[in-house]
């Protein structure tokens, strides 16, 4: 793990034994790791076995890239990218699941469904078509359920038509929309910031604002992506190289600077063709989908200063008892006791990351693990 942060430092030694500021300053920064290992509690004490596993309930297999809960209610939006559908699921204070509306027909205009999102105020929904390449947004009546047509079918905007999108993030105040264009090793790869505008209107766009493309990115492929709590930083996972980089976004100037921040690496970090990364309700840790190892790892993430904690998981969730099988998708509900991962069972992907085959059996379903 390597970061450049000028005024950081980990070395917690006192150079002046008599320095009354400095001892201040390292017993802040202790308490502060303290609190936020306190903070963290949760994950640690969340069970290793999920209390459900959904299968795809439709004859035909597909992947199933996303999921993501809505902001107020025990509901949660799932993408079945070859079903060309959107389920949305909720939770009963039971625990128990239903699914509460599927977006399927013609009129929703789903093309290969990568990722779906609710809006911050839980009023809209966002999705990302693979196939047609477009940005779909439905607004939701009184009773909560969303209108079948979309209210706007959106272009993405890019330079060329053969960008394939994967992860998608809203900020924290929802005026900003960040996806992560990358799938195979053929395709081109890049990091775009977009402005929201009028997304509860019929007028709603998204304007372009800045595009990490070749060079300005790594070698890896970007799959998931996440904006830090304070909104001011994207957290991209990198498949190929098996990395999450932080990059520091300039408000002022509404773009993505290109020098990563942080990078989490190496052996220690755990990272095995990382997919999807997502934060927790209070924004103290985050957690990412490992395909290669079929592993979900959880970090401390200093929320202040936006940079990794340590360089190695607090947490690793693993099978036999995790019950998974090349996971992709994560999502954190908003009162913290749910997290729900997507699978896509056994699959086989050519040595150009595309889609072979589709294994010796079904497996392609979503986990949902109860954190307390």
């Amino acid at each position: 793990m390597r970061w450049n942060l000028k005024k950081r430092t980990t070395n917690l030694a006192l150079k002046k034994p008599g320095g009354f500021i400095e001892n201040i300053k390292v017993c802040l920064l202790i308490f502060s790791i303290f609190l936020r290992s306190a903070l963290g509690a949760d994950v640690n004490q969340m069970s290793p076995s999920p209390i459900h596993v959904l299968m795809n309930a439709n004859s035909s297999p597909s992947l199933v890239n996303s999921v993501d809960f809505h902001p107020e209610a025990n509901q949660f939006c799932v993408t079945f990218t070859h079903n060309h559908s959107v389920v949305i699921y909720q939770l009963d204070e039971d625990d128990r699941v239903s699914i509460f509306q599927v977006l399927q027909n013609a009129s929703s205009k789903l093309s290969c469904p990568q990722h779906a999102l609710f809006s911050k105020d839980g009023r809209s929904l966002l999705v990302v078509n693979w196939c047609n390449q477009t940005f779909n947004v439905y607004h939701a009546d009184l009773n909560g359920v969303y209108q079948e047509a979309p209210i706007a079918v959106i272009p993405f905007h890019l330079p060329t038509d053969s960008f394939r999108p994967h992860g998608m993030a809203l900020s924290p105040d929802g005026n900003y929309l960040a996806v992560a264009y990358g799938a195979s090793k053929q395709d081109p790869r890049a990091v775009a910031l977009y402005q929201v505008n009028d997304l509860g209107t019929a007028q709603v766009g998204f304007k372009l604002l800045s595009l990490l493309q070749g060079n300005e990115v790594e070698e890896g492929i970007p799959k998931g992506i996440a904006f830090s709590p304070d909104g001011s930083c994207l957290l991209v996972t990198f498949s190929n190289t098996n990395s999450v980089a932080i990059f520091k976004i300039d408000l002022s100037n509404k773009k993505i600077i290109p020098t990563p921040r942080q990078i989490l690496n190496g052996t220690s970090s755990h990272i095995s063709r990382p997919e999807d990364i997502k934060f927790n309700a209070e924004g103290n840790y985050c957690a990412v989908s490992n395909s290669d190892e079929d592993t979900i790892t959880f970090y401390l993430f200093d929320r202040e200063n936006n940079y990794f904690v340590n360089d190695s998981p607090s947490r690793i969730i693993k099978n036999p008892e995790a019950h998974l099988c090349f996971p992709h998708g994560l999502a954190f509900s908003s009162d913290g006791k749910y997290l729900s991962v997507t699978q896509f069972g056994p699959v086989i992907f050519d040595e150009n990351d595309n889609l072979f085959s589709w294994g010796n059996k079904r497996d392609d379903s979503v986990v949902i693990f109860k954190l307390k």
